[in-house]
């Protein structure tokens, strides 16, 4: 398949995790990320993932941003492709945001808890 069909087969998983995600980004956003290249978008098998390479200044990560879908088995297809390409990447970590309950699914898999982000949502 190529990007654009494989894009418009899983999009909605990725439209999915945005509704869940605090409504700072929309699909045609994220589409554009990965179309200028500063986000990889990975298919999966019944779903998708988007990934951003983050430059610290000691440090090079693989954020696992958004992912979504029928994920029958759990993680594995995710963490596998950003294992990948992170390796690629010659990064010296995963990181994920997403909300709170991912800590739990994500420990047993080597993640640990390093930061928390909390927001305030003002009156406009």
């Amino acid at each position: 398949m190529t990007f654009q069909e494989d894009w418009d087969d899983r999009s909605a998983y990725i439209e999915l995790a945005l509704q869940k995600s605090g409504g700072a980004y929309s699909i045609d956003d994220v589409h554009e990320y990965v179309v200028s290249g500063d986000a990889h978008f990975e298919p999966i098998e019944n779903g998708g993932a988007i990934f951003f390479f983050h430059q610290y200044p000691n440090k090079k990560v693989l954020r696992i941003w958004l992912a979504g879908g029928i994920l029958e088995d759990g993680l594995a297809p995710v963490l596998h492709s950003a294992a990948r390409e992170a390796k690629r990447l010659d990064c010296d970590a995963i990181e994920v945001e997403g909300r709170r309950g991912w800590e739990r699914v994500l420990r047993p898999h080597g993640f640990e808890h390093k930061r928390t982000v909390l927001v305030k949502e003002l009156d406009k």
